[in-house]
This record gives structure tokens, C-alpha cells and sequence, in this order.
């Protein structure tokens, strides 16, 4: 009885996942009936590729992509933010208007240099700012709100007239001929991601029909690479997960906003090419996923089932190592005799959300349809080593508590290689920190960090 209720626990946002979905397509069909969706006016997007070791193929792929979106009647300014390493992206385009330098103070309090460049690659405005130390994705993402979209109070002087110029001398010449007032909504994505057509828009339609909505998703699935289509471990990587902290920082401002998820905007991301990297970005990951469910769970403005549903995901992570222990003893169990009558009621809440996903698959969405036998094949991968793999991820996760590491770079096919010698790598930073040192590569900087772990500075709270 004890089990059952623990597994029911544990499984219970996952069981009620299921039924509000049901009844939420279910209802949104019947509302779509009757009250068919209304045009939705003009809107200006600024578009955020933060690039941290993508290489330039990616970046301009991704440019590309975002332009061939059929975005209308939308229009949007795409901004690439380079995070400490180069990429020629000038180079690939045809039109120039402004380029200069100014400086910066990052959140980490250090001075910086920022090195802008405006101007067309053919019909796409485009806006390239490359921090020439590396800070963080965090901190490209606050930079970003800071010039495009609401400034903190705080802001450093640098930022604001930073902000100031490029609103009055950059934004008009790049937008001439059209109404452009402001930006409407922010759209990110990551440099190494291929949107499908059309998703842009959906997630802009849907945000701009829901005046409480603060956020719109969309179906992220993982670029098969050719020659890896049947690749064990790209098809295992289609199971993974997403960040939660920017959403927690908009969700608490009023209980009243909150997300959606629009299913028709769809995306491609890379996959993580070795188990190194892997697990690399399963530990981050593990940890933004730990750690700021206990901001949902005790935050401000968090309405009370969003609570109740990350104090079940902060509890579930926290029992890795006892459901491994008793999936054991389960099957343990299974194997000296049990009476299928027992049992059923076990089934019916564990399964039921794989049954319910096996449903979604073939019979609801058209891109996961296409990829059915390979979903079909990485569930049973998922199922063979997935307790392995989480109990690994949770072990790195604590034994890094508190650590500021952002992960290792390179952690994809085209991405820049990690650097040679630690001696040189440790005197490039130490120059750069007082600026007498030029570019220090993503993959240099993180490789020191990851030998500065236990390095009592890089504790946060």
C-alpha cells in the first residue's frame, strides 16, 4: 500500500497532466466551434540569437531560418549577442549603416566592451553585439531586456546611453518606411536552432490573443544529423528538457499571467555529440531545473497548483536514489510471484502518461507522427538506461552545489574546440580580467571553471 501511494505521488502531476490536457484540447475545440479565432494586428518582434560557441554556419543558418518564417503580417529585427568569441557574421552582409565600440558593465560588476554592428544581410535587419569577454548567457539575456525591452531600475550608466543611441541613431534607420514604435514581445532562440515555417508567427498570434499570457512556447525536437539518423544516442537525447528561470522572473510579477504552449510552432535544436558533453549539459540543466522549482514552489505570485506541482518535482528529484531502490525491489518482487489484480491500479497512473503520449504521437501531432518509429525506439532506449542516466545527472547536480559553471563548450558537431594548454588558458584569463588581453574563447574559460570547482569564490546563494 506504502508503494502505491509513494508511485502515485510521485506520478500525480504527470496523471493530472494528462486529464487537463484531454479536457483542454477537447474544450479548445468545441470554443474554436463557435467562436473562430480573430486576425491579430501588426507586430514588431525582436528576435535574440545568443550565440556562445556556435560557430558562424549556425549563427547565419539560423538568421536565414528566422527570415523564411512567413512572420506577416509581423515584422521583426533579428539581434545576434556574441558571447566572448568572435564570429565574422559582418561579413554576410550587404549592407552596413553603423558600427562602433562601447563599454558595459556586466551583472558580474566587471567592466566589459561591446562591440556593435548594424546593418542588412539582404532584406533582414540585423544587429550584431559581441561581448569580447565571455559572461554568460544569463547576462546576455538581461542585456538584451535592458536595450530592447524594459530596462532595470538599476541600470548602468554605459547600458543606458548605450540604449539611448542605439534607439536614436540605429532602430529608425533599420526599421525606415515602417510604423515601428516599439518592439511588441522578444523572441529567443539559440543559434544552433532551425525554426519551422511558421512558428514564429504562432507564438506571436497566440501571445497577442491572450492579454494575461507573459510567455509562449513551442515542440523543440532534435536535428538528426545526416549519417546519424538511427544513432542510439541522438534518438535517447529526444526525451530531455528546457530553463525555467526567466519564466519564474516574468510569472512573478501578477498571478494573473501566466504560459502557453503552442504545439504548432515547431523547432529543431543539435544534439550533444558525446557522452561527455552530455552529461555536461545534463548537470546544468538538472540543477536549473532543481533549484528553481523551489522558487515556484516558495516564490512570490505563484498561484497555488503551480506550488503544488513543483514541491511534487522538487520532492521527485530529491528521491532519485529510493525510486531506483525500489523499482528494484519491485521487479524483485515481480519475479517471486504477484497477483496481476494488485498491480493494475499501479499501471493504470504510471502508464497512462506514456499511453497518453503514444496517442499525442500518432494521432494528434503531425510532427511527431513523422518521427514515430524513432520516438518508438529511443522509449525503449529511455526505458533501459534512463536510471542509470538519472542517477548520474542528480550525482553531478550535488556534488556541484552552488557552482556558477555554465557547462562545457563544443558541445556540438560545428562548435569551436576546447583549448590546448591550461597554463596558457589560466594566463589568458588573468590578462583579461584587467584588459590587457584580447578574446578569451567560450571553451577556454569554461574549461578553467570546471578546475576551479571546489574554489570556495564560485559559491552563489
Amino acid at each position: 500500500m506504502f508503494v502505491f501511494v509513494f508511485i502515485l505521488f510521485i506520478k500525480s502531476k504527470d496523471f493530472l497532466s494528462v486529464l487537463v490536457s484531454a479536457l483542454g484540447l477537447l474544450f479548445r475545440k468545441i470554443y474554436r466551434y463557435f467562436k473562430p479565432l480573430a486576425p491579430v494586428p501588426q507586430q514588431w518582434i525582436l528576435t535574440l540569437i545568443p550565440a556562445y560557441s556556435e560557430s558562424e554556419e549556425q549563427i547565419v543558418k539560423t538568421i536565414y531560418s528566422l527570415r523564411d518564417n512567413d512572420v506577416e503580417p509581423h515584422r521583426q529585427v533579428m539581434v545576434v549577442l556574441l558571447d566572448g568569441r568572435h564570429r565574422d557574421v559582418k561579413s554576410h552582409m550587404t549592407r552596413v549603416i553603423r558600427e562602433f565600440e562601447r563599454p558595459y558593465i556586466s551583472l558580474k560588476h566587471k567592466r566589459g566592451v561591446l562591440q556593435i554592428k548594424a546593418g542588412f544581410m539582404e532584406d533582414v535587419p540585423v544587429i550584431v553585439i559581441e561581448k569580447v569577454k565571455n559572461s554568460g548567457k544569463k547576462d546576455s539575456l538581461v542585456l538584451c531586456h535592458d536595450l530592447f525591452n524594459h530596462p532595470r531600475h538599476n541600470l548602468s550608466l554605459y547600458t543606458r546611453l548605450l540604449r539611448e543611441e542605439l534607439w536614436r541613431d540605429v532602430l529608425p534607420i533599420l526599421t525606415e518606411g515602417e510604423d515601428f514604435q516599439n518592439f511588441d514581445m522578444v523572441f529567443c532562440t539559440d543559434a544552433d536552432s532551425t525554426i519551422y515555417k511558421g512558428a514564429v508567427a504562432s507564438l506571436a498570434n497566440a501571445l497577442a490573443r491572450d492579454k494575461d499570457a507573459i510567455a509562449a512556447c513551442g515542440l523543440v525536437l532534435v536535428e538528426l544529423e545526416p549519417g546519424f539518423e538511427w544513432s542510439f544516442w541522438n534518438l535517447y537525447q529526444q526525451f530531455q528538457g528546457t530553463d525555467r528561470r526567466l519564466t519564474y522572473s516574468m510569472l512573478s510579477q501578477s498571478k494573473k499571467l501566466h504560459t502557453l504552449f503552442v504545439p504548432e510552432a515547431v523547432s529543431e535544436t543539435v544534439a550533444p555529440q558525446s557522452l561527455q558533453h552530455y552529461l555536461s549539459q545534463r548537470r546544468r540543466w538538472g540543477s536549473n531545473a532543481y533549484f528553481n522549482n523551489y522558487f515556484y514552489w516558495m516564490g512570490e505570485e505563484m498561484i497555488l497548483i503551480t506550488r503544488i506541482a513543483a514541491s511534487v518535482e522538487v520532492i521527485r528529484l530529491s528521491f532519485v536514489y529510493y525510486r531506483i531502490l525500489n523499482t528494484i525491489l519491485f521487479v524483485k518482487g515481480l519475479t517471486q510471484g504477484f497477483s496481476f489484480i494488485k498491480i493494475i491500479p499501479l499501471l493504470i497512473v504510471s502508464q497512462l502518461p506514456t499511453m497518453w503520449f503514444m496517442f499525442c504521437v500518432f494521432c494528434l501531432e503531425d510532427e511527431l507522427k513523422k518521427r514515430a518509429h524513432k520516438l518508438l525506439i529511443g522509449y525503449c532506449i529511455n526505458k533501459c538506461i534512463s536510471p542509470l542516466i538519472s542517477l548520474t545527472v542528480f550525482t553531478k547536480v550535488a556534488r556541484n552545489l552552488g557552482s556558477q559553471v555554465w557547462g562545457m563548450s563544443g558541445v556540438t558537431a560545428s562548435s569551436a574546440p576546447a583549448a590546448t594548454s591550461e597554463a596558457e588558458q589560466a594566463a589568458d584569463l588573468a590578462a583579461a580580467e584587467k584588459g590587457e588581453a584580447g578574446i578569451l574563447t567560450p571553451g577556454e574559460r569554461a574549461q578553467i571553471m570546471e578546475d576551479e570547482l571546489d574554489d570556495p569564490h564560485d559559491a552563489i546563494l
